[in-house]
């Protein structure tokens, strides 16, 4: 989570000097972090992925209101953040979908006692 900070704050550098390239490539740095950690069964590794993406997000906003980016760059930052969403979503379906079965085994053991 420190690490993403840092390049938060470096992508926000970036920005300031004008170096669209080295934005890119922090906020890649970024969604590589969040991609290596979004299947690690540990809690704490879930926990620093929804951190990521908060600080992927907040400097974003930072950086939205205080320049205004070129388009390809636009397009570019938006294919990294579309690609951090879906897998975020893909890992809640792959998440429901394990609570739901244990509900239902959780169910039928119940209906065996009665």
């Amino acid at each position: 989570r420190d690490y993403a900070r840092r390049l938060a704050f470096e992508a926000d550098l970036c920005v300031i000097k004008g170096d669209y390239e080295g934005l890119l490539k922090a906020f890649r740095s970024m969604a590589s972090i969040y991609k290596s950690l979004e299947h690690e069964p540990f809690l704490i590794s879930q926990l620093v992925n929804f951190a990521i993406t908060g600080i992927m997000c907040d400097h974003i906003d930072w950086i939205f209101s205080h320049c205004e980016l070129p388009e390809d760059v636009l397009l570019k930052l938006n294919d990294i953040i579309t690609e951090i969403i879906k897998q975020q979503k893909k890992i809640k379906k792959m998440k429901l979908f394990y609570y739901e079965k244990k509900l239902v085994e959780k169910k039928l053991v119940l209906y065996k006692n009665i």
